[in-house]
C-alpha cells in the first residue's frame, strides 16, 4: 500500500468514516509493516495537537470499537476559554481518547506480529504492576501476557512491586524485579542474541542450552555466558554482582581485569576499573519450605516456644494462631481494617500489635475477641514494637514520637515517655527501652528512655526507609536507596555497609531475638541474612515471590517466616550454617 493511500484510510478511521471493506485494508497494512505502524502513531499525535487548538477533535467511542467498528462520536466542544481549567481538561481527556483508541488498536495487532521483520526473541509471561515495553524506534506500550518481545525491544519494569517473567523459545527463561531496564541486543551484535541489563537486576534461568548457542547477559561493566544455569546478576553505578546458583558461567570483564569461570554457590563482582575479579562463596541456604498461606496476613509473629505463630490481615482474615507443626488453626479473632506496622508475643503470652491507623491491639489466643485501643486518632507516620510485645514507639506527622508500655496481664497500655522528633521511620528494643528514630533528612538518632539521653547519631545520604534495632540495643540498621544497607554498632561506633548493591533494594528488617544475625526482606523476592559481628553473609533464600515485605525468625532460630505479595505466608524450617 502506497504511503497516499494509507493516509487517507488512517484520516477516515479518525473521522469515523471507514467503511468495513477499507477497515479490513488497514488492518491488513498495520499487520503487515512496521512504517505503516509508526506512520499511524504519527498521524494520531497531530490529530490530537491540531483537534486541541481548532476545537475540532473527535474521539473514538470505545465500546464500539471493541465490537469491531470505527463509528466516532462527537466530541463536546470545547469551553471558549482554552486556558481555563476545564478547557485544559478537555483538551487532556479527549486527546487521551484518541491516544488510548490507538492504543487498543495497536495491541490488537501489531506488536507482536511484525511479519516484516525477524521472528519474535521471547514472549512475555506473568506481568505484575507497571511494565513497559518500547521497540527501536521508541514507541512504548504496556506489556501484557503473551506480548511479544523483539531484538533492539526495551524492557522496563517500574517501582513498588513490579515484576515480569520472560520466556525464550528455546526454554530459558528470565524473571526482572522493579526498578529494572533491560534491552534485547539485535542480531548483528558480536554477542549474538543476549540481553543487556541497563538497570537493576535480572535472574537468569537456562534450560540445557548447547555450547554454541549460550545465553548472553551483558552490563557496561561484564558479559556473563551461562549454560544450564541459574544466576542472578545486580547491575549498579560501579559494578555487577554475579550470583550463580547452579551450573555453569563464564564472566569477563569489561575492564579488560581478567576473564574467569565462575563456581556454582559463588559471586563475584566486575567493577569499573581492571581490579582482578575474585571469586567468593554464597551463604549456603538452609531453608526448606514447610507451610504456604496465601493471602493469610499483612503481619506475622512466632511464640517464644516456636510451637505456634500468629497472622494478621486487614481483610477477612483477621487474626489467626496456627500450629508450626502442621498449620492447622488452633485460634482467630476478628482484626482491624487496618495493615500493621508491628506484632509480637508478649512474656504472658498474648498477642500484642500496633496497626496503621494508630490503634493497640491485645490477644489472647482461647479468647474469640481482642481489646483494642486508639492511641492516636490521626496523623501516625510510623509505628514499631518491641520483640517482647511490651514497648510501642508511634511517631506522628506532627513532629513527636510516643512511646507506650503494654501490660498484658491487666490488658492496659500507658504512655510513658514523648519525644518532639517528626520521624520518617521508629524502632524500639525490649530494654529500657531504647528508641531508634530517622528523620527525613536521613539523620538516624538512638534514645535511652530510662534518661531520656540521646546514645548515639547516624547520619545517611538520604533518607532510610526500613530501620531496625536489635533487641539488646546494640546495633542499628537502616537502608537507604543512597547509602545501600548499613549496620551500625552502638558499642564501639563501628559502621559497616553489608549490602551496597542498588539492583536489590530492601523492604524490610528484622534482627534475631539475639541479635547475632540480620534478616533483610528484598523486593526482588530474596531474604538475606548477615552476622552482625563480622558482617559475614549468613542467607541467601529465593522465595518464590516478587517481593518480600516482612520477613521474621523464631527465637530459637528453627522457623522463618517470610510476607510476600498478596499477603502470601510462609513458613520456612532453617539450619544455621
Amino acid at each position: 500500500m502506497d504511503d497516499l493511500r494509507l493516509h487517507e484510510l488512517l484520516e477516515k478511521d479518525l473521522e469515523g468514516r471507514l467503511a468495513d471493506g477499507e477497515r479490513d485494508e488497514l488492518l491488513g497494512a498495520l499487520r503487515a509493516s512496521a512504517q505503516a505502524r509508526e506512520c499511524y502513531w504519527d498521524v494520531v499525535e497531530q490529530h490530537v495537537l491540531i483537534g486541541a487548538v481548532l476545537s475540532e477533535n473527535r474521539g473514538f467511542d470505545l465500546a464500539r470499537l471493541e465490537e469491531g467498528t470505527s463509528a466516532a462520536v462527537a466530541a463536546e466542544p470545547m469551553p471558549a476559554k482554552a486556558n481555563s481549567r476545564a478547557g485544559r481538561r478537555w483538551i487532556v481527556t479527549t486527546g487521551l481518547a484518541i491516544v488510548i483508541a490507538a492504543s487498543c488498536l495497536l495491541i490488537a495487532l501489531p506488536w507482536g506480529e511484525r511479519s516484516d521483520g525477524p521472528a519474535s526473541l521471547a514472549t512475555v509471561g506473568v506481568v505484575a504492576g507497571d511494565i513497559e515495553v518500547s521497540n527501536q524506534a521508541g514507541k512504548s506500550i504496556a506489556a501484557v501476557p503473551g506480548t511479544k518481545l523483539f531484538e533492539g525491544d526495551v524492557l522496563r519494569v517500574g517501582d513498588e512491586e513490579s515484576r515480569v517473567e520472560v520466556a525464550f523459545a528455546d526454554g530459558t527463561q528470565i524473571t526482572v524485579p522493579s526498578g529494572s531496564t533491560l534491552r534485547f541486543v539485535p542480531a548483528d551484535s558480536k554477542d549474538g542474541k543476549h540481553i543487556h541489563l541497563e538497570n537493576g537486576a535480572v535472574r537468569v534461568q537456562v534450560i540445557g542450552k548447547p555450547k554454541d548457542d549460550p545465553f548472553v547477559v551483558t552490563t557496561e561493566h561484564a558479559k556473563i555466558t551461562g549454560l544450564a544455569t541459574r544466576f542472578r546478576v545486580y547491575r549498579e553505578e560501579k559494578g555487577s554482582r554475579l550470583e550463580l546458583e547452579e551450573g555453569q558461567a563464564h564472566l569477563e570483564s569489561r575492564a579488560g581485569a581478567n576473564a574467569i569461570d565462575v563456581a556454582e554457590g559463588s559471586f563475584v563482582v566486575a567493577t569499573s576499573d581492571a581490579a582482578p575479579m575474585v571469586p567468593q562463596r554464597l551463604a549456603e541456604t538452609h531453608c526448606r519450605l514447610r507451610h504456604t498461606f496465601p493471602r493469610a496476613g499483612d503481619a506475622v509473629a512466632f511464640s517464644p516456644d516456636s510451637s505456634r505463630f500468629v497472622t494478621s490481615h486487614f481483610g477477612r482474615a483477621g487474626l489467626k494462631a496456627r500450629s508450626t507443626l502442621d498449620g492447622a488453626v488452633i485460634g482467630s479473632a476478628p482484626g482491624v481494617k487496618h495493615r500493621m506496622h508491628g506484632m509480637a508475643f508478649t512474656t504472658d503470652d498474648a498477642i500484642a500489635a500496633i496497626a496503621s491507623d494508630g490503634t493497640a491491639i491485645l490477644w489472647k489466643i482461647d479468647e474469640p475477641q481482642t481489646i483494642q485501643t486508639r492511641l492516636r486518632d490521626k496523623d501516625l507516620r510510623q509505628a514499631a514494637i518491641s520483640d517482647n510485645g511490651r514497648w510501642i514507639a508511634q511517631g506522628t506527622g506532627r513532629g513527636e514520637v510516643s512511646i507506650w508500655e503494654i501490660n498484658a496481664e491487666a490488658c492496659g497500655i500507658s504512655h510513658r515517655h514523648s519525644l518532639p522528633i517528626k520521624p520518617s521511620r521508629v524502632a524500639v528494643s525490649n530494654v529500657g527501652p531504647h528508641v531508634a528514630i530517622s528523620s527525613w533528612g536521613g539523620e538516624i538518632q538512638a534514645f535511652d528512655l530510662t534518661n531520656g539521653r540521646e546514645v548515639s547519631k547516624l547520619k545517611l545520604t538520604r533518607t532510610p526507609t526500613p530501620l531496625a534495632l536489635s533487641a539488646d540495643n546494640r546495633y542499628v540498621a537502616a537502608y537507604s536507596n543512597g547509602d545501600g544497607l548499613v549496620l551500625f554498632d552502638q558499642l564501639d561506633g563501628s559502621r559497616k555497609t553489608l549490602w551496597a548493591v542498588q539492583g536489590g533494594r530492601v523492604a524490610h528488617l528484622a534482627f534475631t531475638n539475639d541479635g547475632q544475625m540480620l534478616l533483610a526482606g528484598m523486593d526482588d523476592g530474596m531474604v538475606r541474612g548477615w552476622s552482625t559481628n563480622d558482617g559475614q553473609s549468613l542467607l541467601v533464600l529465593e522465595t518464590g515471590c516478587r517481593h518480600v515485605n516482612r520477613v521474621t525468625m523464631s527465637a530459637d532460630q528453627t522457623l522463618l517466616a517470610t510476607v510476600g505479595e498478596d499477603d502470601c505466608v510462609k513458613i520456612w524450617e532453617f539450619k544455621a550454617p
